[in-house]
Protein backbone atom coordinates (compact mmCIF):
# COMPACT_ATOMS: atom_id res chain seq x y z
CA UNK A 1 0.00 0.00 0.00
CA UNK A 2 1.41 3.74 -0.91
CA UNK A 3 0.76 6.88 -0.41
CA UNK A 4 1.67 10.59 -1.16
CA UNK A 5 1.59 11.90 2.36
CA UNK A 6 5.15 12.60 3.27
CA UNK A 7 3.90 14.23 6.40
CA UNK A 8 5.19 13.27 9.75
CA UNK A 9 2.52 12.51 12.39
CA UNK A 10 2.22 15.14 15.12
CA UNK A 11 2.61 12.20 17.82
CA UNK A 12 4.53 9.15 17.39
CA UNK A 13 3.58 5.77 17.47
CA UNK A 14 3.64 3.58 21.07
CA UNK A 15 6.87 1.68 21.62
CA UNK A 16 6.66 -1.98 22.79
CA UNK A 17 9.72 -2.24 24.62
CA UNK A 18 8.61 -3.07 28.29
CA UNK A 19 10.23 -6.05 30.45
CA UNK A 20 7.77 -7.65 32.88
CA UNK A 21 9.70 -5.87 36.27
CA UNK A 22 9.47 -2.32 34.00
CA UNK A 23 5.71 -2.98 33.71
CA UNK A 24 5.35 -3.20 37.33
CA UNK A 25 7.31 -0.48 38.12
CA UNK A 26 5.66 1.98 35.47
CA UNK A 27 2.27 1.08 37.18
CA UNK A 28 3.96 1.88 40.76
CA UNK A 29 4.99 4.77 39.59
CA UNK A 30 1.23 6.02 38.11
CA UNK A 31 0.05 5.10 41.29
CA UNK A 32 2.33 7.13 43.51
CA UNK A 33 1.48 10.48 41.28
CA UNK A 34 -2.39 9.75 41.56
CA UNK A 35 -1.82 9.40 45.55
CA UNK A 36 -0.09 12.44 45.40
CA UNK A 37 -2.08 14.51 43.32
CA UNK A 38 -5.22 13.37 45.45
CA UNK A 39 -3.66 14.12 48.60
CA UNK A 40 -2.78 17.39 47.85
CA UNK A 41 -6.33 18.55 46.30
CA UNK A 42 -7.65 17.30 49.67
CA UNK A 43 -5.41 19.37 51.48
CA UNK A 44 -6.96 22.72 49.61
CA UNK A 45 -8.89 25.04 51.56
CA UNK A 46 -12.37 26.12 50.85
CA UNK A 47 -11.33 29.56 49.34
CA UNK A 48 -8.83 27.40 46.83
CA UNK A 49 -10.62 24.88 45.87
CA UNK A 50 -12.32 25.83 41.98
CA UNK A 51 -12.64 24.09 38.44
CA UNK A 52 -9.06 24.62 37.61
CA UNK A 53 -7.66 23.41 41.24
CA UNK A 54 -9.74 20.79 41.71
CA UNK A 55 -12.31 18.94 38.56
CA UNK A 56 -9.67 20.41 35.76
CA UNK A 57 -6.61 18.83 37.79
CA UNK A 58 -7.60 15.75 38.36
CA UNK A 59 -8.96 14.88 34.71
CA UNK A 60 -5.91 15.80 33.02
CA UNK A 61 -4.35 13.18 35.62
CA UNK A 62 -6.67 11.03 34.65
CA UNK A 63 -6.37 11.18 31.34
CA UNK A 64 -2.55 10.93 31.38
CA UNK A 65 -3.02 8.15 33.92
CA UNK A 66 -4.95 6.32 30.83
CA UNK A 67 -2.66 7.30 28.20
CA UNK A 68 0.21 5.46 29.87
CA UNK A 69 -1.45 2.74 31.65
CA UNK A 70 -3.58 1.11 28.75
CA UNK A 71 -0.99 -0.44 26.81
CA UNK A 72 0.68 -1.98 29.83
CA UNK A 73 -2.51 -3.09 30.49
CA UNK A 74 -2.35 -4.72 26.46
CA UNK A 75 0.29 -6.92 27.05
CA UNK A 76 -1.73 -9.66 28.82
CA UNK A 77 -4.01 -9.87 25.50
CA UNK A 78 -1.27 -9.87 23.07
CA UNK A 79 1.80 -10.41 24.36
CA UNK A 80 4.13 -13.84 23.27
CA UNK A 81 5.76 -13.73 26.62
CA UNK A 82 4.19 -15.44 29.29
CA UNK A 83 6.29 -13.06 32.05
CA UNK A 84 5.09 -10.32 29.86
CA UNK A 85 1.77 -11.42 30.14
CA UNK A 86 1.20 -12.08 33.93
CA UNK A 87 3.10 -8.62 34.80
CA UNK A 88 0.40 -7.04 32.48
CA UNK A 89 -2.62 -8.62 34.14
CA UNK A 90 -1.03 -7.63 37.89
CA UNK A 91 -0.09 -4.13 36.74
CA UNK A 92 -4.08 -4.04 36.03
CA UNK A 93 -4.87 -5.09 39.18
CA UNK A 94 -2.92 -3.12 40.77
CA UNK A 95 -4.62 -0.48 39.32
CA UNK A 96 -8.19 -1.52 39.92
CA UNK A 97 -7.73 -1.82 43.47
CA UNK A 98 -6.20 1.66 43.53
CA UNK A 99 -9.10 2.60 42.09
CA UNK A 100 -11.26 0.96 44.65
CA UNK A 101 -9.02 2.37 47.11
CA UNK A 102 -9.83 5.97 45.71
CA UNK A 103 -13.48 6.08 45.47
CA UNK A 104 -13.46 4.79 48.99
CA UNK A 105 -11.70 7.25 51.13
CA UNK A 106 -15.40 8.65 52.05
CA UNK A 107 -17.13 5.52 53.75
CA UNK A 108 -20.63 4.76 52.64
CA UNK A 109 -21.38 3.91 56.34
CA UNK A 110 -19.89 7.18 57.05
CA UNK A 111 -22.57 9.37 55.48
CA UNK A 112 -25.04 9.50 58.29
CA UNK A 113 -22.30 10.81 61.03
CA UNK A 114 -21.29 13.03 58.46
CA UNK A 115 -24.48 14.42 57.33
CA UNK A 116 -25.85 14.88 61.03
CA UNK A 117 -22.85 16.82 61.57
CA UNK A 118 -23.61 18.75 58.71
CA UNK A 119 -26.89 19.54 59.80
CA UNK A 120 -26.04 20.05 63.23
CA UNK A 121 -23.57 22.70 62.57
CA UNK A 122 -25.20 24.57 59.85
CA UNK A 123 -28.92 24.72 60.93
CA UNK A 124 -28.76 23.69 65.04
CA UNK A 125 -30.79 21.15 64.07
CA UNK A 126 -30.80 17.74 66.39
CA UNK A 127 -32.14 14.61 64.92
CA UNK A 128 -32.50 13.25 67.94
CA UNK A 129 -34.62 15.91 69.37
CA UNK A 130 -36.88 15.59 65.82
CA UNK A 131 -37.46 11.91 66.64
CA UNK A 132 -39.28 12.48 69.80
CA UNK A 133 -41.96 14.01 67.52
CA UNK A 134 -42.62 11.05 65.72
CA UNK A 135 -43.75 8.60 67.52
CA UNK A 136 -43.84 5.56 65.14
CA UNK A 137 -47.93 4.61 67.07
CA UNK A 138 -48.86 8.18 65.96
CA UNK A 139 -47.09 8.41 62.67
CA UNK A 140 -48.30 5.19 60.96
CA UNK A 141 -51.89 5.73 61.44
CA UNK A 142 -51.57 9.55 60.57
CA UNK A 143 -49.85 8.69 57.51
CA UNK A 144 -52.79 6.15 56.32
CA UNK A 145 -55.01 8.96 57.52
CA UNK A 146 -53.24 11.09 55.32
CA UNK A 147 -53.43 8.42 52.68
CA UNK A 148 -57.25 7.94 52.95
CA UNK A 149 -58.35 11.77 52.98
CA UNK A 150 -55.64 12.61 49.84
CA UNK A 151 -56.76 9.20 47.66
CA UNK A 152 -60.50 8.88 48.84
CA UNK A 153 -59.66 5.38 50.00
CA UNK A 154 -61.02 3.27 53.42
CA UNK A 155 -59.06 1.23 55.00
CA UNK A 156 -60.67 -1.56 56.85
CA UNK A 157 -58.50 -4.04 59.07
CA UNK A 158 -59.23 -7.68 59.05
CA UNK A 159 -58.31 -8.70 62.74
CA UNK A 160 -56.97 -12.31 63.48
CA UNK A 161 -56.40 -12.32 59.28
CA UNK A 162 -54.51 -15.33 58.22
CA UNK A 163 -50.90 -14.03 57.88
CA UNK A 164 -47.12 -15.37 58.12
CA UNK A 165 -46.21 -13.66 61.30
CA UNK A 166 -48.85 -12.13 63.98
CA UNK A 167 -47.09 -8.64 64.09
CA UNK A 168 -48.49 -8.28 59.96
CA UNK A 169 -51.59 -6.15 59.69
CA UNK A 170 -53.87 -7.03 56.46
CA UNK A 171 -56.53 -4.55 55.82
CA UNK A 172 -58.85 -4.50 53.23
CA UNK A 173 -58.92 -1.00 50.64
CA UNK A 174 -62.18 0.30 49.47
CA UNK A 175 -63.14 3.41 47.71
CA UNK A 176 -64.06 5.69 50.26
CA UNK A 177 -67.88 5.67 51.39
CA UNK A 178 -67.96 2.12 49.28
CA UNK A 179 -71.75 1.39 48.84
CA UNK A 180 -70.81 -1.55 45.98
CA UNK A 181 -68.57 -4.85 46.02
CA UNK A 182 -67.16 -2.81 42.30
CA UNK A 183 -65.82 -0.20 44.65
CA UNK A 184 -63.09 -2.99 46.53
CA UNK A 185 -59.62 -2.17 45.19
CA UNK A 186 -57.63 -4.85 46.68
CA UNK A 187 -55.68 -6.09 49.93
CA UNK A 188 -52.33 -4.58 51.71
CA UNK A 189 -50.45 -5.89 54.52
CA UNK A 190 -47.92 -4.28 56.97
CA UNK A 191 -45.15 -6.06 58.26
CA UNK A 192 -43.84 -3.30 60.22
CA UNK A 193 -41.39 -4.32 62.44
CA UNK A 194 -38.39 -6.14 62.85
CA UNK A 195 -37.72 -10.04 63.41
CA UNK A 196 -34.53 -12.14 63.01
CA UNK A 197 -34.13 -13.00 59.32
CA UNK A 198 -36.55 -10.92 57.94
CA UNK A 199 -35.50 -8.29 54.87
CA UNK A 200 -33.75 -5.62 56.46
CA UNK A 201 -34.85 -2.90 54.71
CA UNK A 202 -38.06 -0.82 53.71
CA UNK A 203 -39.74 -2.02 50.36
CA UNK A 204 -43.39 -3.09 48.88
CA UNK A 205 -43.87 -6.38 47.09
CA UNK A 206 -46.37 -6.65 44.12
CA UNK A 207 -47.49 -10.28 45.13
CA UNK A 208 -50.85 -10.25 42.80
CA UNK A 209 -51.15 -8.05 40.44
CA UNK A 210 -54.41 -6.38 39.60
CA UNK A 211 -55.98 -7.60 35.37
CA UNK A 212 -59.51 -8.06 34.17
CA UNK A 213 -60.15 -12.11 33.83
CA UNK A 214 -61.59 -13.49 30.75
CA UNK A 215 -65.05 -13.08 32.12
CA UNK A 216 -65.06 -9.96 32.53
CA UNK A 217 -64.68 -9.51 36.31
CA UNK A 218 -61.73 -8.06 38.10
CA UNK A 219 -58.65 -9.86 39.67
CA UNK A 220 -58.06 -7.34 42.54
CA UNK A 221 -54.58 -6.49 43.69
CA UNK A 222 -52.45 -7.82 46.81
CA UNK A 223 -49.73 -5.76 48.06
CA UNK A 224 -47.65 -5.94 50.86
CA UNK A 225 -45.12 -3.37 52.36
CA UNK A 226 -42.45 -4.68 54.54
CA UNK A 227 -40.51 -2.47 57.17
CA UNK A 228 -38.17 -2.58 60.01
CA UNK A 229 -39.53 0.27 62.59
CA UNK A 230 -38.44 0.75 66.09
CA UNK A 231 -40.63 -0.74 68.77
CA UNK A 232 -41.20 0.46 72.18
CA UNK A 233 -38.71 -0.50 74.93
CA UNK A 234 -39.79 -0.18 78.58
CA UNK A 235 -39.48 3.58 79.96
CA UNK A 236 -38.13 4.40 75.62
CA UNK A 237 -40.91 5.13 73.08
CA UNK A 238 -40.33 3.89 69.43
CA UNK A 239 -39.37 6.64 67.46
CA UNK A 240 -38.98 7.63 63.56
CA UNK A 241 -36.00 10.02 62.15
CA UNK A 242 -37.31 12.18 59.64
CA UNK A 243 -36.09 10.31 56.87
CA UNK A 244 -37.59 7.65 58.38
CA UNK A 245 -41.09 8.91 58.02
CA UNK A 246 -40.10 10.34 54.43
CA UNK A 247 -39.18 6.69 53.30
CA UNK A 248 -42.56 5.35 54.68
CA UNK A 249 -44.61 7.92 53.46
CA UNK A 250 -42.66 6.83 49.89
CA UNK A 251 -43.28 3.27 50.43
CA UNK A 252 -46.97 3.42 51.13
CA UNK A 253 -47.34 5.54 47.68
CA UNK A 254 -45.75 1.89 45.92
CA UNK A 255 -48.46 0.48 47.99
CA UNK A 256 -51.19 2.93 46.40
CA UNK A 257 -49.31 2.43 42.89
CA UNK A 258 -50.60 -1.27 42.81
CA UNK A 259 -54.11 -0.66 44.42
CA UNK A 260 -55.24 2.29 42.51
CA UNK A 261 -53.92 0.84 39.14
CA UNK A 262 -56.95 -0.35 36.65
CA UNK A 263 -55.08 -1.86 33.78
CA UNK A 264 -56.69 -4.27 31.58
CA UNK A 265 -53.40 -6.75 31.12
CA UNK A 266 -51.12 -7.91 34.47
CA UNK A 267 -48.29 -7.01 32.62
CA UNK A 268 -48.95 -3.59 32.96
CA UNK A 269 -50.16 -3.49 36.16
CA UNK A 270 -48.87 -1.09 39.69
CA UNK A 271 -44.86 -0.89 39.28
CA UNK A 272 -44.96 -2.98 36.07
CA UNK A 273 -44.16 -0.04 33.89
CA UNK A 274 -40.89 1.60 32.42
CA UNK A 275 -38.45 2.26 35.30
CA UNK A 276 -38.45 6.09 35.69
CA UNK A 277 -42.30 5.60 36.63
CA UNK A 278 -41.71 2.93 38.80
CA UNK A 279 -40.58 5.26 41.12
CA UNK A 280 -42.36 8.66 40.05
CA UNK A 281 -45.57 8.49 42.13
CA UNK A 282 -43.76 7.48 45.38
CA UNK A 283 -41.09 10.36 44.86
CA UNK A 284 -44.33 13.01 43.96
CA UNK A 285 -46.03 11.67 46.98
CA UNK A 286 -43.06 12.10 49.79
CA UNK A 287 -42.74 15.54 49.16
CA UNK A 288 -46.04 15.90 51.41
CA UNK A 289 -43.73 15.37 54.54
CA UNK A 290 -41.71 18.35 53.44
CA UNK A 291 -45.34 20.69 53.79
CA UNK A 292 -45.82 22.20 57.25
CA UNK A 293 -49.49 21.57 57.59
CA UNK A 294 -48.48 18.07 56.99
CA UNK A 295 -45.58 17.76 59.62
CA UNK A 296 -47.82 19.60 62.16
CA UNK A 297 -50.27 17.09 61.74
CA UNK A 298 -47.89 13.98 61.22
CA UNK A 299 -45.65 14.93 64.86
CA UNK A 300 -46.78 14.42 68.91
CA UNK A 301 -44.00 14.69 70.61
CA UNK A 302 -43.99 11.78 72.79
CA UNK A 303 -44.19 13.36 75.88
CA UNK A 304 -45.89 16.55 75.58
CA UNK A 305 -48.17 15.84 72.69
CA UNK A 306 -47.32 19.33 71.23
CA UNK A 307 -46.57 19.04 67.25
CA UNK A 308 -43.21 20.57 65.70
CA UNK A 309 -42.52 24.27 66.48
CA UNK A 310 -42.29 26.48 63.17
CA UNK A 311 -38.94 26.84 63.82
CA UNK A 312 -38.30 23.57 64.09
CA UNK A 313 -40.40 22.82 60.91
CA UNK A 314 -38.28 25.35 58.99
CA UNK A 315 -35.02 23.28 59.72
CA UNK A 316 -36.54 20.94 58.09
CA UNK A 317 -37.15 21.78 55.29
CA UNK A 318 -34.02 23.75 54.71
CA UNK A 319 -32.01 20.87 54.99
Amino acid sequence: MSSSVTLTPPQPPLEWKDQPAGVLDKTHELIKKSRSLQDTIAALESAQCNFDTVFKALSLHEAEVDNQSEPLSFYQNVSPDEKLRDASNDAEKLLRDFGIESSMQFYIWDYRYYDTRFVEKTLSLDDAKVKEYFPVDVVVPTILKIYQDLLGVDFVEMKDADTWHQEVQLFQVWNKGATTESEFLGYTYLDLFPREAKYPHAAVWPIVQGYTKQDGTRNYPVTAMVANLAKPLPGKPATMRHDDVVTFFHEMGHVFHGLLSRTEFSRFHGTSVARDFVEAPSQMLENWCWEPQVLKKMSSHFETKEPLSDDLIQKLIQR
